[in-house]
């Protein structure tokens, strides 16, 4: 998720993911310190919730915090890339399709 907005529906997307079962994937989730310090906040919450259920920095869960950076388009193109990138990285050294 770049920018999230884990302040909609009052949060309650902190309890679906402290209770659902754990699934496979990646996570990426990113942040500009200019988006506010409750956004901030919130994003780096979610980040430290996913990490105690197991999703692990760098395979399962990247975090990235852009210093100076806006809630904006710009700062997300900037971004965009390395997200892209870890998402489909390959999996145990195999290629992913994406057609």
């Amino acid at each position: 998720a770049m920018s999230p907005a884990f302040w909609f529906a009052d949060g309650a997307i902190f309890r679906v993911v402290r209770e659902a079962p754990l699934t496979t994937g990646r996570v990426y989730l990113d942040v500009g310190t200019h988006e506010g310090v409750a956004t901030v906040r919130n994003v780096r919450r979610m980040r430290t919730l996913l990490h105690s259920r197991g999703y692990d920095a760098g395979h399962a869960l990247m975090y990235v915090e852009e210093r100076g950076a806006d809630h904006s388009e710009t700062a997300w193109r900037r971004r965009f890339g390395r997200a892209i990138e870890f998402l489909l990285r390959p999996v145990c050294g195999r290629p992913v399709n994406v057609r």
